[in-house]
């Protein structure tokens, strides 16, 4: 039985069982055989929406909730929607979550 994925030797090391043979490229793979990769992560319909707070509005933000960036809950800057968004570290970032019970839900992040 072969692989399908990325030869080891190029530094990846995930691996699909296949009847194909000993290494086939991922381009090269059929639908269904890898999983698909989402082109922007933030388009899934699992994923809230993410979006910096401008410089200008964060000492709003802050005073608001009687926080300093100290004190804010944290998201690490090599999250993939934070790498998508281009947020950077210092970053407040607005996280709004849509619940069926609580409605909308409004999140502040600071980026770490």
């Amino acid at each position: 039985m072969g692989w399908i994925g990325v030869s080891p030797r190029q530094g990846f090391g995930v691996e699909f069982p296949c009847e194909a043979g000993p290494w086939i490229p991922v381009k090269a793979v059929k639908y269904g055989v890898v999983p698909l990769v989402l082109k922007q992560l933030s388009q899934h319909f699992m994923v809230p929406k993410h979006e910096v707070v401008p410089q200008d509005k964060a000492p709003e933000v802050l005073k608001a909730f009687h926080a300093t960036n100290e004190k804010i809950p944290q998201i690490l800057a090599n999250d993939p929607v934070i790498e998508e968004i281009g947020a950077k570290r210092g970053d407040i970032v607005k996280i709004t979550r849509h619940s069926p019970t609580a409605g909308r839900s409004v999140y502040y992040r600071i980026v770490v």
